[in-house]
């Protein structure tokens, strides 16, 4: 075993063999965690006792002052239909059955309005209503699992798409 000393935020300084006497923060890490760290590239980060790079810290995690700790980046307000749709097939959902699940609403109004405004988007709103009401049909029954799933739809790249 070794010891990463990091910085209050995580960010690996050194690595030493033996359990530092004075060091404010620090973590113990595996030889392979090591290893990975002295011939990896970059900046890494010890948060929840996991190793992790910097540009994964950077790109999943944001600094909460309050809290003192790391926490997830919030979702986007906002993403492209066309990322929704692909998303939502990789995770083993149909996205035509969104307009059956909104032909349900039993107010005709509502239905039509749904209906229309879901087949004309070009983007879907994280806090839309529509979206916090058809969310629990496909498994997003928490709000930490909306965001999730949004979060995930921001990076989603068409398989077939270089960049």
């Amino acid at each position: 075993m070794k010891y990463a000393i990091t910085g209050p935020r995580g960010a690996i300084n050194r690595i030493v063999d033996d359990e530092p006497q004075h060091a404010q923060h620090y973590a113990e890490i595996t030889d392979e965690q090591a290893e990975t760290v002295n011939t990896g590239e970059g900046r890494f980060f010890v948060i929840d006792n996991q190793l992790k790079p910097q540009q994964e810290v950077f790109a999943e995690f944001q600094w909460d002052n309050e809290a003192g700790a790391w926490g997830p980046k919030p979702p986007p307000a906002s993403i492209p239909m066309h990322k929704f749709r692909g998303q939502f097939i990789l995770d083993g959902h149909n996205p035509n059955d969104i307009p059956a699940l909104l032909n349900q609403e039993t107010d005709l109004t509502t239905k039509l309005l749904n209906l229309n405004e879901w087949e004309a988007a070009e983007t879907v709103y994280r806090n839309h209503a529509m979206v916090e009401a058809i969310g629990p049909h496909f498994g997003y029954n928490t709000p930490e699992k909306l965001d999730d799933f949004f979060r995930r739809a921001q990076n989603y790249k068409h398989p077939g798409v270089q960049g």
